[in-house]
């Protein structure tokens, strides 16, 4: 019985380390795959225009892996915690979704209003997806001056990123938009038909591309 216990155990300790070795080609797999079609690479992540998707990699804390197509991508949020407040620009706009792009701090200086510090200890965004997940890319984790080359080149990996969302959202949305136009045409076409054959009369075919434009 004993023995027959040690047998299973072993059966199944096999099993899994085979399991686990699958796993672990078929992420090497993806991972190469994404670096080679690779349009952007972020920290934790590799963005693919020849794809379309991006793949969050695994880290040593989080041994799970994501790959999203664009089209998943609906938000992000820019973070930036500072301290020691030098002077204020009246640039009051938070951006979701992205406002502001340009060269290096455009997308700091909107997120902080407009407020330069000397210190910052957060930099980072949080990216939001289609099935209501949300992950957050972080930069930065430890006070570090903003005068200093290795804040520069973080905020500029920053911006980056934000501009490759931005980018994203926007393709994203005129997508939807063009859907949506399309769909409205051809309502508007069966309708007309239904008017060409009797079945409806031209009051009511105009009053129903009234509502399909939402004028």
């Amino acid at each position: 019985m004993g023995e027959n216990n040690m047998f299973f155990d072993k059966e199944k300790h096999l099993k899994n380390k085979e399991k686990r070795e699958n796993e672990k080609k078929e992420y090497e797999n993806i991972l190469q795959s994404f670096k080679k079609a690779s349009s952007l690479t972020s920290e934790r992540l590799i963005f693919s225009d020849k794809k379309n998707e991006v793949l969050i990699k695994k880290t040593l804390l989080d041994k799970r892996y994501f790959v999203y197509p664009y089209k998943e991508i609906v938000g992000y949020k820019p973070i930036v915690n500072g301290k020691s407040i030098k002077k204020h620009h009246g640039i009051t706009r938070a951006i979701v979704g992205g406002t502001l792009l340009g060269g290096a701090g455009a997308i700091v200086g909107a997120v902080t209003g407009g407020k330069q510090y000397d210190v910052v200890d957060k930099l980072a965004i949080s990216i939001f997806f289609k099935d209501n997940k949300q992950f957050e890319i972080s930069f930065l984790n430890s006070e570090t001056k903003t005068d200093s080359f290795t804040y520069k080149t973080l905020q500029e990996s920053f911006n980056l990123l934000a501009n490759k969302l931005e980018s994203i959202i926007s393709i994203n949305n005129a997508n939807v938009a063009g859907s949506k136009t399309v769909s409205g045409a051809d309502e508007i076409s069966k309708f007309k038909a239904l008017l060409d054959e009797g079945t409806i009369t031209k009051e009511e075919f105009d009053a129903k591309k009234k509502q399909i434009l939402g004028l």
